[in-house]
Formats: structure tokens, C-alpha cells, sequence
């Protein structure tokens, strides 16, 4: 992905912004509750992965 000249720092502020508490709640956990949790969500963006390509 490409962003115009100034936007792409502004988009990752802004993404660092957004990601910090998930960032902190995951360095809470530990690791086999971090594998559970991310194993989860994977599996849950599957789901939206194949959703998607059947919306038109």
C-alpha cells in the first residue's frame, strides 16, 4: 500500500495510537494465553475472510 507524501506517518501514529492497549493486554498474558488468544483470532478472520468474498 502506498500513501501520499506526509500521510504515511500520521496513519502509523496513528495505528501506535490504536494497537497500545492491545500491545499492553498481551504482554500481560502469558505465552500459552497469548498462542489461545491469537490462535482465536486468527480463526475469527478466517470467518470474515470467507464472508467477504461471498458479498457482492
Amino acid at each position: 500500500m502506498s500513501f501520499p507524501p506526509g500521510v504515511r506517518a500520521v496513519y502509523e501514529e496513528f495505528v501506535a495510537v490504536r494497537c497500545a492497549p492491545l500491545v499492553r493486554a498481551m504482554s500481560k498474558l502469558s505465552a500459552r494465553d497469548r498462542e489461545g488468544f491469537l490462535a482465536g483470532l486468527s480463526a475469527w478472520a478466517d470467518e470474515e475472510r470467507e464472508m467477504g468474498s461471498g458479498r457482492d
